[in-house]
């Protein structure tokens, strides 16, 4: 009876941590940290909706695939190469039996399988210690991470491989102290299904490989049911393998499928310590880290004055996790240059070694007394209570965006472009080119539309891009002008301008080009703009000193009148352009113009229009074009028409500012400034 209600409240402990966590974000779109792995995830989920269940022909919504290269796939197809794919099977069955696509199916089965996992680590704490209140306090203590926080219930598959390698540790423990051989057969089976989704958990079925290999030659006993179950994991995991490539050869995938080792021990130790530096605390907070070196230098003591404690179990169980951290030190050096970006892989590797060691600790040195015993208990016990504040508090700084967060800010351009397409008529099966997508899926995924996905505006890409069986082009407007428009001006005689909704616009792909100016394709041809700034710089302007500031005039050079504006040594910032707290940009996205003639006498270095938009300290807004790329000539009066699209604003009290940024102190002359509102 007593074990009965334990587990029934480990079930609900688990469930209450759960939701303490990731109650807030159930139902969130992929985005913020690695938007692009998790949304990728989501598409294929979406997909099996969408082909019928086919696990063999796993799709997302991009025709054009990064690996193993643009011409090496002669027939674009939303078929991608992907490693075993059930969870996103299953995800898919849960929105088909919904009845909805929303992220929260996706997210629950995730979440639900972490704390399967969870489950099973209790189990074998509890197998190890014999001690249900530690072991869960060691199940909140591993899951009180920061990085399992994030990811618990998100989309990736290193949560639900996570998982089952916990539980495959529960069945080896389980087999290692009972020799149940149905526990090392259930251990093998959840490695494989492990291994099949993340390839990296691999190196716990070879860890067993050479391990049982070992004690089979040692002992001379060899179980041939023990050696089948391994044969048949090794044969499922090839089998797959070798379907995977078959796909990734005749479709091609979006997923990275190669190592990625540096090119010799310097950069591997550079590479090393950029990791160590960016995430370092986010695998373990340094609570985490402290209660790690205690335990450590107590069992050290402990194994030192106290004969009798490792215990054969703990002794095999230590063999066991040397290799498979042995196995993982390699597959660090192999993939060490994705580490830097990609904080998941230690999920995939380091993690559940840690884990592992944490247990083995606490089970030696709960043979030492009772009294060590307890006060390991209050160890684990205050630093949960200690972590699971600051856990909470990295969920919400791990959510924190901006202006900078180009991922973000396409998830709110895209948001509602579904109805916008069909408002225009795009029928369901047309191809959508998007220019500048910055991430593969996350657009078609809003738009509910297959396309091709232009990650680098580069002159080529773009030109190539336009080649595409595309039936229409979509751009972001705010992306337009400042990373598009700059790298191959000639797109505007490419494409014809079909409708905006204020967030994106789309086109039509001309089959020949045609001659047009940007403020036609822009649709400002005829348009009064809502507002007109102007400052010629002569002595009479009224608006000289508030809206206009940080003026000098000089009457040596002037492009009309009689002065005209300058910037020189040892002056940083030039003319400034200020409108504060106006209702013109209150939660509507505008297209401002600022306007001018500029004249410089030596090449420029380091100087820029920029515009930003500022609120209690915190940017909304910011960018720039540089002066230097855009005067082409010397001692001669050239116009500069800059174009910000600048997004609605949310607080009331706000500055946008458009000024000269002087960072090199060169000497540059100004006339007949303006803006003007779209």
């Amino acid at each position: 009876m007593k074990q009965f209600l334990s587990k029934y409240a480990i079930i609900l402990i688990l469930l209450a941590l759960g939701f303490f966590f990731q109650w807030r974000y159930i139902n969130e779109f992929p985005s913020h940290i690695h938007a692009w792995a998790q949304a990728d995830r989501y598409a294929l989920a979406i997909g099996f909706n969408k082909n019928g269940f086919d696990f063999f022909h796993p799709q997302t919504y991009v025709l054009n695939h990064q690996f193993p290269g643009k011409s090496k796939i002669a027939n674009h197809s939303v078929v991608t190469a992907v490693d075993f794919p059930i969870h996103d099977y299953v995800a898919g069955m849960l929105m088909n039996l919904f009845g909805t696509t929303a992220p929260w199916c996706f997210r629950l089965y995730v979440l639900l399988y972490s704390l399967v996992g969870l489950f099973f680590l209790y189990k074998t704490s509890e197998l190890l210690m014999n001690d249900p209140v530690k072991s869960v306090i060691v199940v909140i203590f591993a899951a009180s991470t920061r990085l399992f926080a994030y990811y618990q219930a998100g989309f990736l598959p290193s949560m639900p491989s996570l998982a089952n390698g916990f539980i495959a540790i529960y069945f080896y423990s389980s087999y290692l102290k009972s020799k149940n051989l149905s526990s090392f057969i259930w251990s093998i089976f959840f490695l494989t299904l492990a291994t099949l989704s993340r390839l990296p958990f691999a190196f716990l079925l070879m860890a067993i490989l050479v391990f049982e290999g070992f004690m089979a030659i040692r002992e001379k006993k060899f179980n041939v049911w023990k050696w089948v179950a391994i044969i048949v994991s090794f044969l499922a995991i090839g089998c797959y393998f070798i379907y995977n490539n078959h796909l990734r050869n005749v479709f091609g995938s979006i997923f990275l499928n190669y190592a990625l080792p540096p090119k010799n021990v310097s950069e591997f130790m550079v590479l090393l310590k950029l990791v160590l530096k960016k995430w370092i605390y986010t695998y373990f907070t340094k609570i985490h880290y402290l209660v790690f070196v205690i335990l450590m230098a107590g069992t050290i003591v402990a194994l030192i004055f106290k004969k009798g404690i490792m215990k054969p179990l703990y002794r095999q169980l230590l063999v066991f996790l040397l290799l498979v951290t042995l196995g993982y030190v390699v597959y660090s050096f192999l993939m060490i240059q994705q580490f830097p970006a990609h904080d998941y892989y230690f999920l995939d590797t380091f993690y559940l070694p840690a884990i592992l060691f944490l247990l083995i600790l606490l089970a030696v040195l709960s043979e030492v007394h009772k009294t060590v015993k307890i006060a390991t208990t209050i160890l684990l016990f205050l630093a949960c209570f200690m972590t699971i504040p600051r856990t909470l508090k990295s969920q919400v700084e791990r959510r924190e965006t901006g202006y900078w967060d180009h991922t973000q800010v396409t998830i709110g351009n895209f948001t509602d472009s579904k109805a916008f397409l069909a408002s225009q008529r795009v029928s369901d099966t047309s191809k959508i080119l998007v220019i500048d997508a910055y991430t593969p899926n996350i657009p078609f995924i809003l738009m509910d539309k297959i396309g091709y996905a232009i990650l680098n505006t580069s002159t080529k890409d773009i030109e190539e891009s336009l080649k595409l069986p595309a039936d229409y082009a979509v751009i972001q407007n705010s992306f337009l002008l400042s990373e598009v428009y700059p790298n191959y001006p000639e797109l505007i005689n490419r494409l014809d301008r079909v409708a905006t909704n204020g967030k994106i616009t789309l086109y039509r792909i001309l089959k020949e080009p045609t001659q047009t100016d940007l403020y036609t394709f822009l649709g400002l041809a005829g348009k009064t703009p809502l507002l007109v700034q102007k400052c010629a710089f002569e002595q009479a302007d009224t608006l000289m000193k508030t809206t206009w500031q940080k003026i000098r005039l000089t009457s040596d050079l002037h492009y009309s009148g009689t002065t005209c504006g300058y910037v020189d040594n040892p002056q940083e910032f030039g003319v400034t352009y200020k409108l504060i707290n106006s209702p013109l940009l209150l939660d509507s996205t505008r297209l401002i113009l600022f306007k001018g003639f500029f004249l410089r006498t030596k090449p420029l270095k380091e100087c820029s229009i920029v515009a930003s938009i500022t609120s209690g300290g915190k940017n909304l807004y910011y960018n720039s074009y540089s002066l230097s790329d855009l005067l082409k000539e010397q001692n001669k009066w050239e116009e500069v028409n800059l174009f910000f699209q600048v997004p609605g604003i949310k607080e009331k009290n706000y500055k946008l500012e458009i000024y000269v940024w002087n960072k090199s102190l060169n000497l540059v002359y100004y006339d007949d400034a303006e803006v003007r509102y779209y």
